[in-house]
């Protein structure tokens, strides 16, 4: 039996993640293993909403997978072998907006990950992260933990330095990115090996074979024909472009980080993807499924993966293929954001960085992939150390570490600017009440 506890059990991905185990309920049944997910979430009416979910998969379908809503925290992670977070830092994120706009930062100047907002709202959420961290390890110290949560590879690395729990990033991008190529050029996920380098929205497929061959090469004119699709997203377009320009795919299908490309035009296409709520209508689909008694059907080929009524579904199988390598001890591959310790050659042992990660049944290793070409990812390489120094900032408060952190990578902006915001930012952690840090949903 694998037990996952989701911490924001009305997530969204857990039924990503249910889907990705009935991909896989073959496998998980000739091994007689169940999964069993509790989940747990202050707002418990929702996690009741997923649970169901899972029932009626269980029921219809015959997932091998067991549903609990836990009352308290504790009780979710009692015994875990994964504890998933996915919950919203919305005081945090309120926090970071107002630091920046007192600091005469704008919020909305698409600097991002490399501006100083994400530190900002890693450290607001310190208090809860650390808390978590040792509540985990007391009532389960075999337990891994997967966060889906902004800034991912930081607020990873500052419950693992903070409680020793095993903590990893998990963002959706690169599974993501293999989402959009299966469905553009018509593979399973199985068929695609992506090797990727660099961190958190900001990394490069430095390799990648479809069925064995090298899928550059295979692919190259597909590729830069994309845009004449009439299903071509429009957050793919700066993916395109940087492919013509360098020869690489970024490790994210939207993430562009600092490149910019000009606003669509089609209208079609920014109505197909952009007119509806994506929220709403992956919800709504979840309780159309319960009242009519029929699990969302939901074609992995057939359906552009961002009109998906399913969230992220390459993240789901990607964490159902995780749970399958615990049943049945088989080594599998992830993209995971943990300690380089070597895997990119040219970067620093002790960042953090998002590779591909082997899973051996008892831990991940980060795979070897090399030497990330300077030029190409001389942004990457900046970005890990930024968070490297943001993370020991939040984990001592010397103050000259969160200067060293804000001109690490260089930002549009006035110096005058970050040096206020390391100001405000550190007097407002500084005496901040315990009372103050209370996260909401």
């Amino acid at each position: 039996m694998v037990r996952i506890s989701v911490i924001g059990g009305g997530s969204l991905f857990v039924v990503s993640l249910l889907h990705g185990l009935w991909r896989f309920s073959k496998d998980l049944k000739e091994n007689n293993e169940n999964v069993v997910i509790s989940l747990y979430d202050i707002v418990p009416e929702k996690a009741e909403i997923i649970a169901r979910y899972g029932r009626l998969l269980n029921e219809k379908v015959k997932v091998p997978v067991v549903m609990e809503v836990a009352k308290t925290r504790d009780e979710s992670l009692r015994d875990a072998d994964i504890v998933l977070l996915s919950i919203t830092l919305t005081n945090s994120l309120q926090f970071a907006r107002t630091i920046s706009v007192v600091s005469g930062l704008d919020w909305r100047d698409g600097n991002g990950e490399i501006g100083p907002s994400e530190i900002t709202i890693a450290a607001r959420s310190f208090p809860f992260m650390k808390k978590l961290g040792e509540d985990i390890k007391r009532l389960s110290r075999k337990a891994i933990l997967l966060n889906l949560v902004n800034p991912t590879d930081l607020i990873a690395e500052i419950i693992e330095e903070s409680t020793g729990v095993q903590s990893f990033g998990l963002c959706v991008e690169v599974e993501h990115l293999r989402d959009h190529l299966c469905y553009y050029f018509n593979y399973e996920p199985e068929q695609i090996s992506l090797v990727h380098a660099g961190v958190n929205h900001d990394g490069w497929i430095l390799r990648f074979t479809v069925n064995g061959e090298d899928g550059y090469k295979l692919l190259h004119d597909k590729i830069l024909s994309l845009p004449k699709r009439l299903d071509f997203h429009p957050g793919n377009q700066t993916m395109v472009m940087l492919y013509q320009l360098t020869g690489y795919l970024r490790s994210s299908a939207y993430h562009s980080g600092i490149w910019r490309a000009m606003p669509c035009e089609n209208l079609r296409l920014r109505d197909l993807f952009y007119g509806a709520n994506k929220y709403e209508r992956e919800f709504s689909a979840v309780k159309s499924a319960l009242e009519t008694g029929r699990p969302i059907q939901d074609n992995y080929l057939r359906i552009h993966p961002e009109l998906s009524l399913i969230r992220y579904p390459g993240t789901g199988i990607a964490i159902a293929r995780l749970a399958r390598s615990m049943v049945t001890g088989q080594k599998d591959v992830f993209a995971l954001q943990l300690r380089n310790q070597g895997s990119i050659i040219n970067f620093p042992r002790n960042v953090r960085v998002e590779v591909p990660a082997i899973y051996n049944g008892r831990k991940f290793l980060p795979m070897e992939v090399g030497e990330f070409p300077e030029w190409l990812g001389w942004t990457s390489k900046q970005l890990a150390i930024k968070r490297m120094l943001a993370a020991e900032y939040i984990l001592t408060r010397d103050k000259n570490l969160l200067k060293h952190a804000l001109t690490s990578v260089p930002q549009v902006c006035t110096v005058n600017s970050l040096l206020a915001y390391v100001e405000i930012l550190h007097e407002k952690l500084e005496h901040a009440k315990e009372s103050d840090w209370k996260l909401t949903p």
